[in-house]
């Protein structure tokens, strides 16, 4: 398909502001100012256009540049108020016509696209365009991404770096999809999945290294090593506890068990706390009967007690008097001991007659208590629980560890596969970029005298294409009017192949091409069918040396400051 035309309307006038009128071949737009003026009457605005129009997304990019961030306000409320929208119409023929495509894009906000008078979404234009100028029905790769080789918008990159068209965030996959296409060399629907499996097996690689990060896991095969010592760990607790205790009975009674065991304590508690009281009340008795039988000096103690008396004649009683006094206490005292020692007797005998009667009740599980395996039994219990958590733990790792090394597997089974059909599909690359380079060189060689070959790469991790064989020292100028000469001798390679691409090319860098250089890029169109559709500063046209005839001819846009691209003698 060629581009017929490109209109600029306004919706709310219903005027038609400015029409381009294309042809086979050559198609420059140029203005007629000095130089600082050059980048104000909209030249490269005119291909944006049309880049809008094949499927670009950014609209406002017609009046704001994103590199300075500055916006022409003017512009931008001019085309919210007349509502402009464009009208580019492509043709498959320029001289005998069968088909023709409307292409209406609205520059304004939220404003829609339109195939054929047609509503269509953005999306959908994309794929239409696809299947139209490149016979692509799987989308793959996508129209955006193909159409960039033909439409060079804002060209920065002057050497061969021009052969990276994607955005800067694209990858090697992308890249290979999109030249194994142009260049049918193998199906870009392989390297895109090749891609697409790469950074999956990156983002497994990602997850994998993290999550033995954060669970402080080293080796897979270390964990399974270790839950083999565990579960010899298990078994031998699992064996220790059968031993102690029937555990399905333990569980089954746990809660009479532990009841058991809280009377069983409590009333041991209390037999010890009476032998206890019996032991001191026994020494007491001792103590208090020793005392009671020890052998008094009665004269000396009638002495003491006469010279008291002396001193207190207030004392009425007889020294006789205090000695059955004192023998009086001694007897009250043995008394209250063996009455209290017969009370703990009892106390104790009604203990152990409880105790026993416990324990006969409850003979089946006594021994449990008795023997205090009930603290050991919970104690191993716990132990073997710990172990079954650290195991359970373990075996999550390994089954998290392991369906991480399947799908890393089953990815690398599939890149294996994949990189082996690519590489049988690009088995006759070579016959390709024979039937390319001797476009590229013969163009190249008229154009600008250079011999470069494109390169073809055939390892699916490296960028596929690159130029070889360019003089050193080249000018700017001269690698500059090198992308032209690809661009040319891409439109002959698929001509010949039969390959279904657009026959123009939209190219916005050749201010800086010399001369002599513009002719013959001239004389490359205008000698084969395809267009060529350019900005160019007249001041470069006119050193190019080609009669103000042909100038004419080739020149289908002139713009200035008092004839501006949206609409003549408008400030915009």
């Amino acid at each position: 398909m060629f581009i017929k035309s490109l209109s600029i309307i306004s919706k709310n006038a219903d005027v038609v502001l400015r029409k381009l009128e294309f042809r086979n071949g050559v198609n420059f737009i140029v203005d007629s100012e000095k130089s600082e003026k050059h980048n104000k009457v909209g030249k490269t605005t005119c291909l944006k256009l049309l880049d809008l129009s094949l499927g670009a997304k950014n609209k406002d990019a017609i009046f704001k540049d994103y590199e300075t961030q500055s916006v022409n306000e003017q512009l931008r409320l001019f085309i919210e108020n007349q509502k402009i929208y464009t009208d580019l119409v492509l043709i498959d023929d320029f001289n005998s016509p069968s088909k023709e495509v409307s292409i209406k894009t609205e520059l304004f906000s939220r404003g829609k696209r339109y195939i054929n008078g047609e509503k269509t979404s953005y999306d959908e234009v994309n794929k239409y365009l696809n299947k139209l100028l490149f016979g692509n029905s799987s989308q793959k790769p996508s129209f955006r991404s193909t159409v960039k080789s033909f439409v060079r918008i804002l060209m920065t990159k002057d050497n061969t770096q021009f052969l990276k068209v994607l955005d800067n965030f694209s990858n090697i996959s992308e890249y290979r999809a999109i030249y194994n296409y142009l260049f049918d060399i193998s199906d870009p629907k392989n390297d895109l999945e090749l891609g697409k499996l790469k950074q999956e097996l990156k983002k497994i690689k990602s997850k994998e290294e993290n999550y033995k990060k954060t669970n402080t896991v080293d080796d897979v095969v270390k964990i399974k090593q270790i839950n083999v010592a565990i579960d010899k760990e298990i078994d031998r607790l699992e064996k220790e506890i059968n031993d102690l205790v029937d555990k399905k009975a333990f569980e089954k009674n746990r809660v009479h068990i532990n009841d058991i065991r809280k009377k069983y304590e409590e009333i041991s508690r209390q037999l010890s706390k009476i032998d206890f009281d019996i032991l001191q009340l026994q020494k007491y008795i001792k103590e208090a009967e020793e005392k009671s039988q020890r052998i008094v000096n009665q004269e000396l103690a009638n002495d003491f007690f006469q010279e008291i008396s002396e001193l207190l004649p207030s004392i009425t009683k007889t020294f006789l008097d205090l000695v059955e006094f004192n023998s009086q206490l001694s007897r009250n005292k043995l008394s209250y001991f063996n009455d209290r020692m017969q009370e703990l007797i009892r106390e104790k005998e009604n203990k152990e007659n409880i105790l026993t009667e416990l324990t006969e009740k409850n003979s089946e599980f006594i021994s449990l208590v008795e023997e205090n395996k009930v603290d050991l039994y919970y104690d191993k219990l716990n132990q073997l629980d710990e172990l079954k958590i650290k195991k359970v733990k373990n075996d999550s790792t390994i089954t998290s560890l392991g369906n991480i090394e399947e799908q890393k597997q089953s990815i690398e089974k599939r890149l294996s596969e994949l990189e082996m059909i690519v590489k049988n599909n690009e088995v006759e690359y070579q016959k390709k970029m024979d039937i390319f380079n001797s476009y590229f060189k013969s163009v190249a060689g008229r154009i600008n005298k250079e011999q470069p070959v494109l390169l073809y790469n055939p390892k699916t991790d490296e960028f596929p294409v690159s130029i070889g064989q360019l003089s050193e020292g080249t000018s700017t100028g001269t690698r500059k009017s090198l992308i032209a000469a690809y661009d040319i001798a891409y439109q002959l390679f698929a001509r010949e192949i039969k390959k279904v691409t657009p026959h123009f090319i939209i190219h916005d860098v050749l201010e800086s091409i010399e001369g002599d250089d513009i002719r013959a890029l001239v004389d490359e169109v205008e000698n084969n069918p395809m267009q060529y559709i350019s900005a160019i500063l007249k001041e470069k046209l006119v050193s190019s040396g080609m009669s103000t005839e042909k100038q004419n001819e080739i020149i289908v846009l002139e713009l200035s400051m008092k004839d501006r691209l949206f609409e003549r003698g408008n400030i915009c």
